[in-house]
């Protein structure tokens, strides 16, 4: 368990590079609500799940270094703001994606004291189009058929 003050960001990036769907999605709580960029919202644990399980069969996260990060603590939550420098490798062929995706995260004690993602929003700074979103991925793939 982490600390008070300590929320467990690295382990979302951890989870994502090792492609550990159970870690990541253990890491939410079970009514959270994520914002994917060009996607719809998600709501609750099992369309999170049904998400990055789709994602992963597309991509896979090669590396990550997260460059900015700061955290702002309000009794029992944490909203995170971060941006990470990814290199994501399409798992159907084409070139390595590299970008710098900026997140804003808000993380909440659970009933046992640990924290979990509650909200969670992410964008990308390239334009629409070139990173990883599933409906660009789609429209891609039928494009080459």
């Amino acid at each position: 368990m982490t600390g008070p003050t300590e929320i467990p960001h690295r382990h979302v990036i951890e989870a994502s590079q090792s492609g550990d769907i159970d870690a990541l999605v253990s890491l939410f709580a079970h009514d959270a609500v994520v914002m994917p960029p060009n996607d719809t919202t998600l709501y609750g644990i099992e369309e999170i799940r049904a998400w990055w399980q789709e994602y992963f069969q597309w991509f896979e996260l090669e590396s990550s270094v997260e460059t900015e990060r700061d955290v702002t603590m309000a009794n029992d939550q944490a909203f995170q703001r971060a941006v990470i420098s990814v290199v994501i490798v399409p798992r159907r062929g084409g070139s390595k994606i590299r970008d710098d995706v900026r997140t804003l995260t808000v993380w909440r004690h659970d009933a046992e004291g640990r924290w979990k993602i509650s909200h969670q929003i992410w964008n990308s700074t390239k334009p629409v189009g070139s990173g990883t979103s599933r409906y660009m991925t789609r429209v891609m793939q039928n494009k080459r058929s």
